[in-house]
């Protein structure tokens, strides 16, 4: 599969983990064609497309989806 989605991409991503009682839900964003996971410490260089999909079939997915609707927000 490739990598097709533009910078600024952001997901919702929940997972389940074999042995875990309840899924975890996290925001996956693209910047500079790198992907960035909450939750995770990833030296600040981010995810290749390829290290992505291998962290995403590590663990179920119980539910994906794009972020699709943004609103600009105004900072007081």
């Amino acid at each position: 599969m490739e990598d097709t989605f533009p910078d600024e991409t952001i997901m919702i991503v929940k997972r389940w983990f074999p042995g875990a009682e309840r899924t975890y839900t996290y925001v996956v964003s693209k910047i500079a064609g790198r992907w960035f996971v909450t939750g995770h410490t990833e030296s600040g260089k981010g995810r290749s497309w390829d290290e992505l999909i291998s962290w995403l079939a590590a663990g179920k997915i119980v539910d994906a989806r794009i972020a699709a609707t943004f609103e600009r927000v105004v900072m007081l």
